[in-house]
């Protein structure tokens, strides 16, 4: 039996001694091949992570629902046959839903914010109500969110990011100054550790 190996070692030998090129390509495309699915599998894991991280100021109990796919394309004749959210429909999922302990429409737009003659350009900014700090994980650093009266109110004040805390007002308190947000001027009352910016209705 160990003769038979050996003998069979030798005829492999010989017969890449012969093919060394075939063999060498042979072997470098077994190294790259490897390579590929490794790198493509730690790619994916990191875009996974990456995914999970970019949510991560969501709960994990949250559903979110909206007239768009997150992700994919989609026909414009299907979109458009769909209903636009309305604010009430918050109102309404919380009062049919045995499970809803909040609800919080929000939309979204990029803007720029502006403190006397600083801006901060492209920001992320959020309209929403009061009840958008229990449907996530964000936590306010300094100062404080607004309240139920002041949503209803439409009160023009605003949390901003950390972020835009930092490039606004470095070395300085941002509770009680005022922004410019599009036509609007905004009292800050809060900023949020390291999160985009959340406006009651103006």
């Amino acid at each position: 039996m160990i003769n038979i190996l050996i003998e069979n070692l030798k005829i492999a030998l010989v017969a890449i001694g012969s093919n060394r090129s075939r063999s060498l390509l042979t072997t470098l495309g077994i190294i790259i091949g490897i390579l590929a699915v490794t790198l493509m599998g730690t790619l994916i894991s990191g875009l996974d992570r990456s995914f999970e991280k970019s949510l991560s100021f969501m709960a994990r109990d949250v559903l979110f629902i909206t007239k768009h796919k997150w992700f994919g394309n989609e026909d414009w004749w299907e979109v458009r046959n769909r209903r636009n959210m309305k604010v009430e429909y918050a109102d309404m999922i919380k009062d049919i839903s045995d499970y809803a302990i909040a609800t919080a429409p929000i939309v979204s737009r990029i803007s720029t914010i502006k403190y006397k003659e600083k801006s901060v350009l492209n920001v992320r900014t959020t309209g929403t109500t009061d009840e958008y700090l229990q449907t996530t994980t964000i936590t306010i650093e300094n100062g404080r969110f607004f309240t139920a009266g002041e949503n209803r109110a439409g009160s023009p004040i605003c949390v901003i990011g950390y972020d835009v805390a930092q490039e606004l007002f470095e070395n300085m308190d941002p509770i009680g100054k005022k922004i410019k947000f599009g036509p609007h001027q905004l009292r800050i009352i809060g900023v949020i550790e390291k999160q985009g910016k959340f406006c009651s209705n103006p």
